[in-house]
C-alpha cells in the first residue's frame, strides 16, 4: 500500500503535467450521505491515467528511459504515457489492440 509519503511524492511528481482538478458535492438526496465527484475530465487527454503515467516516468531511473518505454492499453493509459513520455522527451511505445476504440 502507498505511505502518505509516497502521496505526497507523487502530487510533487506530477505538478508540472497534470491540472489539479476541482470537487464539487453532487446535487443528489441521498439521506446521511454527501457525494463528491472529481472532475479527472479535464485533465489533459480527460483522465487521470495521465497521473499515473507521469509518476511512473518520474520514478524510474534515468538509464533505464535512455532507451523509452513500451506499454499496452487499449485506451486511456497509453494516451497518458506517450503525452508524458513526449512532454519528457522520453522514446515511447504504445501496443494498442485492433479492438480498441
Amino acid at each position: 500500500m502507498p505511505t502518505a509519503a509516497d502521496v505526497a511524492a507523487a502530487r510533487v511528481n506530477i505538478a508540472a503535467h497534470a491540472i489539479r482538478t476541482p470537487l464539487l458535492k453532487l446535487n443528489a438526496v441521498v439521506r446521511g450521505v454527501n457525494i463528491f465527484v472529481k472532475l479527472e475530465n479535464l485533465q489533459p487527454l480527460g483522465s487521470f491515467k495521465i497521473r499515473a503515467a507521469v509518476n511512473a516516468l518520474q520514478t524510474m531511473q534515468p538509464q533505464r528511459l535512455r532507451h523509452g518505454v513500451l506499454t499496452a492499453s487499449a485506451g486511456n493509459f497509453g494516451q497518458g504515457l506517450a503525452l508524458a513520455a513526449r512532454e519528457m522527451g522520453i522514446p515511447a511505445a504504445v501496443v494498442v489492440p485492433d479492438t480498441a476504440a
